[in-house]
């Protein structure tokens, strides 16, 4: 994925383009969480046998700031997680 340059002067910069482009990742990332979701496996599914490890190295990369990450864990990984 090529990232648009972004001004720390200006953060406002291109941020159209980048919640665009983030909308898209995560549209894939759910896309992919449903393919796992679909394929039968033992008592469940594949996604009930697996980890999928969704996160951004940063949470805010105007600031370079790496506190407060946005992580998702989907899947059970074999009954290892559990939904909250």
């Amino acid at each position: 994925v090529t990232h648009t340059p972004r001004d720390p002067a200006n953060p406002d910069n291109n941020k159209d383009a980048k919640i665009k482009r983030d909308n898209w990742i995560v549209s894939q990332f759910a896309a992919l969480i449903q393919r796992f979701k679909a394929v039968p496996e033992g008592a469940g599914t594949m996604l009930d046998n697996i980890a999928i490890v969704f996160v951004n190295h940063m949470a805010d990369g105007s600031r370079h700031n790496w506190s407060d990450l946005p992580i998702v864990i989907a899947g059970g990984a074999g009954g290892a997680l559990s939904p909250r």
